[in-house]
């Protein structure tokens, strides 16, 4: 399942390499960052790795598929 990460602030290019498989997309005063997961214990683990980082999360959005 492919997953919306939102973050508030821009995420730099160092921070974004420690979401492998993730695109950063920059915009207004947050950064999305959009990638798939396998699983809901891997979802829990990207949402770890930015609490980690100090981002705050602002919303995490399941995308449709194509």
């Amino acid at each position: 399942m492919e997953y919306r990460i939102q973050v508030r602030g821009h995420v730099s290019p160092r921070v974004a390499r420690h979401f492998p498989g993730f695109e950063a997309d920059p915009h207004d005063a947050v950064t999305d960052l959009i990638g798939a997961v396998e699983d809901q214990a891997a979802l829990f683990a990207v949402m770890e790795r930015a609490r980690d980082l100090g981002l705050d999360v602002v919303e995490v959005v399941p995308l449709a598929p194509a």
